[in-house]
């Protein structure tokens, strides 16, 4: 440390509106004095402070291994103006010679500190020059990742360990982990007697709640009713994507809130859906993960958490995500959610037999994304990067070029029996872990004990002193919406927008699965009009309940493919629905042309191009200047949706909404 300088000095000088908490003091100290140190915090605030703090006192040069490449350079630069340092950012993207010059200058001691991603140190140019600044001080952001016993695990932070026996101090930070985890990353990284240190990890005022409910409908009155006091913002985490999708349409179109889906956006969009949400433009995000709030955040005072998640670290984070005075963070479950977490954990990690694909499409030497290998596979793309590294790990590839989601790589001999046999022994570590913290999970939510209590126990960290708020100890009536919400799932074809009653089936499930998708299938393929009059009374249910309709005007069949053919299951659908919603029925369109079945294309590509003008309007007087609601049965690609809209549109129609009965799980998008 600067002789003149205590570290209260310092922090009155450059942090004057942060707090050194105890956790971040002893951290700094065990820096300051050569050590290696753990920090495990749900606040970024309380990460970030200890390397800044030590960095400002001499402990340069810095290294910081980040979370993600995206915004390397923006940190880089806010570092610079914030503490005076020269800093840069290193990533994949850069000419070879922009990297050799680059290296050569932070061997030279010319930068003091620079940011680096944790998977694109695979990259060795990348720890090449990462290793030439000889770092004082290291810093390993989501460190939690180098562990399977942790969230989020990812063979590419072991990386990172080849760092550490170069650098004077090491510090790694983790949002959360449980002793286990704790114990494993320590020993992974070479980290062996670091000074542990744990955060605020317990907020005594933070209101938590476990809510088991028997329905979907059930679970969405709930959520509903935590928008009922109008928060300003809302996080919303769902348990798959295809939720997260209907849970931001339900928020629009019930609460009517500006809400977003955050699972389908590229980086781009993804930051400036944040800074939409940050200034106020967005009332309520649905994410997957679990986001952290950073710099400039203003307080959230909902966070819902609407089916259980894989693991209680990730349920912590989840929560936490609320803030301010009077925050609250619900779990909302439904009671047999436990086959769909144990399927998951099953599939937390792929067999042998897919390592070996995924080897042959990595070998040609070219750039590949990982979503292009991701389609090639058949892997997500979580288990694309799992499976790279394992075979960087094991020597099978060497890597030319690595960036978060992309890699250029070429064989190293070829992929041998003990790789693929020492892969299958890991899958099946990991799968045990997986079901571990299943269990846990279900433990939580069926005990009746204090919910912080239960927490502080699974994750081994201390209960903070303050009376409790969580809804075991102090009991609260939920507020729920007065009436039943009204089911489905959004679908979308092109501007046109409207609900499917329900998922034809889910993932995995070689059947139809739920009511409507049973309904659907009996209507449809065995003729029975019993099915086709109670799925029809759902779907008028919905019409008839719904915001979406409720200016609706006359209903539209979508006609069948087969221009001869008088009768389809979209208009008995449709007639029946007519009958019950007191709405006119208009069988306005009809099909121009004989065309193959939608059902029987694979491609988007090709569903387009067999449907573009397979529609005419053969009474436009039935549809001018009123509101169409276009009925089908089943909605796949949007293509016979988007084209019978369009159609309509041109004949004078002055809106169309839509409705299906059920909508597919994409067999070109793994995440439904």
């Amino acid at each position: 440390m600067r002789p003149d300088h205590s570290l209260d000095d310092i922090m009155r000088q450059r942090f004057p509106r942060r707090e050194l908490t105890p956790a971040a003091r002893g951290v700094i100290e065990a820096l300051l004095g050569g050590g290696h140190a753990l920090l495990v915090s749900p606040d970024w605030r309380e990460r970030e402070l200890p390397w800044r703090l030590a960095a400002e006192a001499g402990l340069r040069p810095l290294l910081v291994v980040a979370d993600s490449e995206r915004d390397l350079q923006s940190r880089a630069e806010a570092l610079a103006g914030e503490l005076d340092l020269v800093a840069c950012a290193l990533h994949a993207r850069l000419e070879d010679e922009h990297l050799r010059g680059l290296a050569e200058q932070l061997a030279g001691g010319k930068w003091d500190a620079a940011f680096v991603s944790g998977r694109s140190l695979a990259d060795p140019r990348l720890m090449a020059a990462a290793r030439a600044l000889a770092p004082r001080l290291l810093v390993i952001e989501d460190a939690h990742r180098a562990s399977m016993h942790g969230h989020r695990y990812d063979l590419a932070w072991l990386h990172a360990a080849g760092l550490v026996p170069e650098a004077g101090s090491v510090l790694a930070l983790a949002d959360v982990a449980n002793l286990t985890a704790r114990e494993d990353l320590i020993a992974r990284l070479g980290l062996d007697g670091c000074h542990v240190a744990l955060g605020q990890l317990d907020r005594p005022g933070l209101r938590i709640e476990a809510r088991r409910v028997g329905s979907q409908p059930e679970a969405d009155r709930n959520l509903l009713g935590l928008l009922a006091d109008s928060p300003e913002r809302a996080v919303i985490h769902a348990s798959e994507r295809v939720e997260a999708e209907r849970l931001a349409a339900l928020v629009r179109d019930e609460r009517g809130f500006d809400a977003l889906d955050m699972t389908n956006l590229n980086a781009r969009e993804f930051g400036a859906a944040l800074r939409r949400f940050r200034e106020g433009g967005l009332r309520a995000i649905t994410t997957t993960g679990a986001l952290e709030p950073g710099p400039g955040w203003p307080p959230i005072p909902v966070s819902a958490i609407v089916g259980m998640p894989a693991s209680l670290e990730l349920l912590h984070r989840q929560m936490h995500v609320a803030s301010g005075e009077g925050a609250i963070a619900v779990l909302v479950h439904e009671r047999d959610e436990t086959p769909r977490l144990e399927r998951a954990a099953m599939r937390s990690a792929f067999d042998a037999g897919h390592l070996l694909g995924l080897y042959e499409a990595l070998i040609s030497g070219e750039e590949l994304r990982f979503n292009a290998l991701s389609a090639r596979t058949g892997l997500r793309p979580e288990e694309v990067n799992l499976g790279v590294e394992a075979l960087i790990h094991a020597g099978a590839v060497t890597v030319l070029a690595r960036g978060d989601a992309w890699l250029r790589a070429e064989p190293h001999g070829s992929l041998s029996t003990e790789t693929l046999e020492r892969w299958g022994r890991e899958a099946d570590a990991i799968r045990r872990v997986r079901l571990q913290q299943v269990a846990q999970v279900e433990d939580f939510v069926a005990s009746r004990r204090c919910l912080r209590a239960i927490l502080s126990e699974a994750l081994g960290y201390p209960l903070a002193e303050g009376r409790c708020e969580c809804g075991r100890c102090r009991p609260r009536e939920a507020v729920l919406v007065p009436r039943r919400v009204p089911g489905g799932y959004p679908i979308e074809a092109g501007q046109f927008r409207g609900w499917a009653l329900g998922l034809y089936r889910r993932p995995g499930e070689e059947t139809p699965g739920g009511v409507p998708g049973k309904l659907i299938e009996q209507l449809k393929y065995l003729d029975s009009e019993p099915a086709g009059r109670r799925l029809a009374g759902l779907m008028a249910r919905r019409v008839m309940e719904s915001r979406t309709y409720r200016d609706c005007e006359v209903l539209v069949p979508v006609p069948p493919s087969d221009p001869e053919a008088t009768d389809s299951a979209a208009l008995f659908l449709a007639r029946a629905i007519g009958s019950q919603a007191e709405l006119p029925v208009a069988e306005a369109l009809i099909s121009a042309q004989d065309r193959v079945p939608q059902k029987e294309l694979t491609f988007v590509s090709a569903k387009r191009d067999n449907i573009a003008q397979a529609f005419a309007v053969a009474s436009p007087d039935e549809v001018a200047g009123l509101r169409v609601l276009l009925v089908d049965d089943i909605f796949d690609s949007g293509a016979t949706m988007q084209e019978a809209g369009k159609m309509l549109l041109h004949a004078g129609a002055a809106d169309v909404r839509l409705l299906a009965a059920v909508r597919t799980s994409f067999g070109w998008r793994r995440d439904v």
